[in-house]
Parts: C-alpha cells; sequence; structure tokens
C-alpha cells in the first residue's frame, strides 16, 4: 500500500463514528481509494480518478479533492483540477502543510493560466451552456474558469428565442458577457397572414406622372441619337472626300495613311455614341417598367426572428 492510501485511510478513520452504516461506508470507501492508488501509480489516471470519484461518492470525505485535483491535473483538465483543490483548500484547513502547499501552488498557477466568464443572461431560468456542456440556470452567481480559446456560449429557454455568443478567452482575463433572450412568436402570431406595414407610393403629380426618370433617361436617348446621327454624317461626308483624295488617282498633297488612320478614329468615336444611346434606351425601357409602381414592405414571422419580403 502506496503512502498516499495511507494518509487517505488515517483521515476515514478519524472522521466516522463507530456506527454500522457508517463502518460500511468507511470500509468501501477506503478499498475504493486503494483501488484509485493502484492506478494512479501505473499511471492510469483516467481509471484512477473514477475511483476517488466513486470513493467520494460512497464516504464524502472533503479530503479526496486533493487526489481528485491529482488526477485531473494529470490529465490535463486544469478546470476540473482547480475546482477540485480550491474546494479541497476550503474544506481541509487542517491539511497536511505539504499537502496545503500543493493544492495552493496548483490554484494559484491555474488562475494566472485560465480565464473567467461571467454571463449575465435573462430570463430567469434560461439554461446556459458552453461548448455544448450545460453549466447552470441563469442568473449564474459565480463566473466559469475556462482555458484560453474560443467558446461558443448558448442560452435556451421555452418560449424564446435561443441566443448564442462566441467568445474569446485570454489567461488571467475576466470577461461579462450579457444575453438577453427575445420572446418567439406565439402560434397564434405565427398563423395570422402577414400584412404590409410600410407603403410608400409614388407621387403621380406632374408632367412625368411618376416617372421622372424614366423621361429623363429617354431626354438622353434622344440626345444621344441626335449626337449620333449628326457625327456619323459628319463622318460619312469625310469618307466621301477621303475616296476622292486618297482614290484611284491619290492626291499628291495629301498624306492617305494619316487620314484614314484619322477616319477609323471618327468611326469608332461615332460607334461609342450609338452605344450609348443603345444603353439609355434600355435604361428609359426599364425605368417605365419598375417606377411609379407601389412598394410594400411586408413582416414575416420566421423561427429566429423576422423576415422583410419587398413587393411591387
Amino acid at each position: 500500500m502506496n503512502a498516499t492510501s495511507i494518509i487517505l485511510i488515517a483521515w476515514l478513520s478519524q472522521e466516522l463514528p463507530p456506527t454500522t452504516v457508517q463502518e460500511q461506508q468507511k470500509a468501501a470507501a477506503r478499498e475504493l481509494v486503494d483501488q484509485a492508488s493502484a492506478f494512479y501509480e501505473k499511471g492510469d489516471y483516467l481509471h484512477a480518478l473514477e475511483k476517488f470519484n466513486a470513493a467520494y461518492a460512497t464516504y464524502a470525505s472533503p479530503k479526496l479533492w486533493f487526489n481528485i485535483g491529482q488526477a485531473n491535473r494529470d490529465l490535463g483538465r486544469h478546470v476540473e483540477a482547480l475546482e477540485a483543490f480550491e474546494r479541497f483548500l476550503a474544506a481541509v484547513p487542517d491539511a497536511l502543510p505539504k499537502h496545503n502547499a500543493e493544492a495552493q501552488a496548483a490554484v494559484d498557477e491555474y488562475k494566472r493560466n485560465l480565464g473567467q466568464l461571467s454571463i449575465d443572461c435573462y430570463p430567469t431560468g434560461a439554461r446556459i451552456s458552453i461548448d455544448g456542456r450545460e453549466v447552470g440556470l441563469a442568473p449564474l452567481t459565480r463566473a466559469i474558469w475556462l482555458v484560453p480559446a474560443d467558446h461558443q456560449l448558448t442560452a435556451t429557454h421555452a418560449g424564446a428565442i435561443p441566443g448564442v455568443e462566441n467568445v474569446a478567452i485570454h489567461p488571467g482575463e475576466r470577461r461579462t458577457v450579457v444575453i438577453r433572450l427575445q420572446a418567439a412568436a406565439t402560434p397564434a402570431e405565427q398563423a395570422a397572414p402577414a400584412r404590409p406595414v410600410q407603403v410608400a407610393q409614388m407621387n403621380h403629380d406632374g408632367w412625368w406622372l411618376g416617372r421622372k426618370w424614366t423621361w429623363i433617361a429617354a431626354g438622353s436617348t434622344l440626345v444621344l441619337a441626335g449626337g449620333a446621327t449628326t457625327f456619323s454624317l459628319l463622318v460619312d461626308a469625310k469618307r466621301d472626300e477621303l475616296n476622292r483624295s486618297c482614290g484611284s488617282t491619290p492626291d499628291p498633297t495629301v498624306d492617305c495613311d494619316n487620314e484614314r488612320t484619322i477616319h477609323r478614329d471618327r468611326q469608332a468615336m461615332a460607334n461609342l455614341f450609338w452605344g450609348a444611346t443603345a444603353a439609355t434606351a434600355v435604361t428609359a425601357g426599364l425605368l417605365y417598367f419598375f417606377e411609379a409602381r407601389p412598394v410594400a414592405i411586408v413582416p414575416m414571422v420566421a423561427s429566429r426572428g423576422f423576415e422583410a419580403r419587398v413587393q411591387f
């Protein structure tokens, strides 16, 4: 039997009055402690932790929190180890100095390297989970210790839309997250037909009959078409002049190559005018169809809030 088992058995022997039921509990707890110590000495910390927890469930000696903390520490379960060592220090003021020092050193180290999250959640009674593990019901009166990492906080309550918050925890940090759950739609509200809550009507007064931008686009089309036609006529006239000067009998005073280059540039410009004219004509047609039509914004009840639909 190792030293840890002997210490724990001694503690157990000092705490129970000599009654039959308690003596049976003490004996069962002693056997579980022996098994836990054997697993711990072999490095099987998981089975050791299971046996230490079973011993505590059999006979709730607060001194077992020291061994539970050790097993959790060696398994890398830092939050659970911190909680176990804190319970040991609070419940066993007469612990052996070396055990007290080891537990206190572990607590100090964990508090430097872990973070704390305080949760302010409404309504009362909401179930609060962190990374899928439930930690309690609102209101939580204590901060939650967490390893430094990104964590997902979830709050749920009957008749409310669930709330989800993503929280990044850093070493030694203490954060507070506030969650206010919104009431979900009642069955009657979900069954009720959606109705417009805001209707924006275009003003149909004036010479444009509510189609101001349509007529502006149409006027721009006419202006561009006139400019394109005029420019095209000038290009045709220049082409005829170029054919006369640089035809079968070129005029030696005319630089035909340069004139042909200038003519191609003019022709390209005329094509740009016609392209712009076509674009404004299409725009005018689209505006004529959509402009001056009433627009209704209709709220739609959804499972997680409200959605809006725009009707023309």
